[in-house]
């Protein structure tokens, strides 16, 4: 049994339930967004009951990621970073359920105190390991989990997003050493930022589904790689 049975969040088949009720209502865009990233949400679910940590923040990520990525400008093509923030961003004015709040200063503070003074999983410190540059990676370590501890002693909603940027700086760093193939499969090196960054996941993934199938009318950007019909040729 893992820690996601404890957690009092809806289920990929409820949010699904939920999804097919609405679909009618929703936008094009909207509805594949969310189908999206439902599908990968249930695998997620299914890995993580399984204890597998390393599939179930991989596939929590790529839910996270069908909910965030927009068509880029051509111009001027966002960030992951900016894309997700100014996702987040949209998500507080309407978290009515203070399901990110809770999640934050109620049901994780104690695995985000421990991720945000986490050097194997701040960016800094794997740039200097590979360059060699001086990054004062061991004051921005120090500056921003000084930062994250004081936001969540202070308990104050206006500071989520805050502690949201920095939580997911070091989710963010952990998603690349392991989409990229840079960490072992199930390795005994680092588990417990890889567990704690599966459940913080698996916990506000699907609150931020329901969020966005509550608001279904918001426009959530355009997706990338749209779903195209394939064309039959007439003979």
């Amino acid at each position: 049994m893992s820690e996601f049975d404890s957690l009092s969040i809806q289920s990929a088949s409820q949010l699904a339930s939920d999804y097919e009720l609405k679909r009618s209502m929703l936008s094009d865009r909207n509805a594949i967004r969310l189908r999206r990233a439902l599908s990968w949400l249930e695998k997620g679910e299914a890995l993580l009951e399984q204890e597998d940590f390393d599939g179930a923040f991989i596939f929590f990520w790529i839910s996270f990621n069908s909910m965030y990525s927009i068509k880029p400008a051509l111009n001027n093509p966002p960030t992951d970073t900016s894309q997700y923030m100014d996702f987040f961003r949209n998500l507080l004015k309407y978290d009515s359920e203070n399901t990110i709040y809770n999640a934050l200063w109620t049901v994780f503070p104690g695995a985000i105190r421990t991720l945000v003074q986490n050097k194997y999983v701040f960016s800094l410190f794997w740039e200097f390991q590979t360059t060699g540059r001086d990054t004062d990676w061991e004051i921005q370590l120090k500056r921003s989990g000084v930062k994250a501890l004081a936001a969540l002693g202070s308990k104050r909603q206006n500071k989520t997003l805050e502690l949201l940027e920095i939580v997911f700086d070091r989710l963010y760093t952990l998603r690349n050493q392991l989409i990229h193939g840079s960490a072992t499969y199930q390795g005994s090196i680092n588990r417990d930022q890889v567990k704690d960054g599966a459940n913080i996941l698996g916990y506000l993934v699907p609150g931020f589904v329901a969020i966005v199938l509550e608001q279904s009318d918001h426009d959530w950007g355009e997706v990338i790689y749209p779903a195209i019909a394939r064309q039959v040729q007439a003979e």
